[in-house]
């Protein structure tokens, strides 16, 4: 995978935070923001964002996948929706349409009986343990295997090497 990333500075907003126990406060050793611009071999870009000091954010863990006949949008935080936005028809009538997940949806129908009943955090865990221990009884790979995980790890330390020395770096260079 060729993958270039340029990133600004990460921001320590918070410099001190309290203790969990609640006694006393402690320094803040990483960032609370942190911005990459990405730019694949293909020519796609994209953004990746987080941060730690959103205001009314609980969990949110969300993506958008934007093409030329529409976009796609997931949200931790309503994991139960999945956001779909199809650019046809009448622009009086496009909009996104909302999909909730439900018993049509394996394996999500492990756990939701009916259309509406929401799924939980945990039952993610479980999905994923599944996964993992089905493909260890079946002698079949996992993903993500060990060599997915490490290009993943580049992706993490190419974002802090940028953010680092304020210069784009090429992911292939690592």
């Amino acid at each position: 995978m060729e993958l270039a990333i340029r990133c600004p500075p990460a921001l320590i907003v918070h410099k001190e935070r309290p203790l969990a126990n609640g006694q006393g406060r402690a320094s803040v050793e990483n960032e609370d923001t942190a911005t990459a611009l990405v730019r694949f071999a293909n020519g796609v870009q994209g953004s990746l964002s987080t941060s730690r000091s959103a205001w009314g954010r609980k969990n949110r863990l969300a993506w958008e996948v934007h093409g030329t006949k529409g976009m796609i949008c997931f949200d931790q935080e309503r994991m139960n929706e999945l956001q779909i936005y199809r650019n046809s028809g009448h622009k009086s009538e496009q909009g996104f349409t909302t999909i909730l997940t439900g018993p049509d949806h394996p394996p999500y129908n492990a756990f939701c009986p009916a259309p509406g009943h929401q799924l939980g955090f945990n039952d993610l865990k479980i999905i994923e343990a599944t996964e993992l221990l089905t493909a260890i009884r079946d002698a079949r790979p996992a993903a993500p295997d060990f060599d997915q995980a490490f290009e993943f790890e580049k992706v993490i330390h190419a974002i802090a090497t940028s953010a680092r020395t304020e210069e784009r770096v090429h992911l292939a260079n690592l």
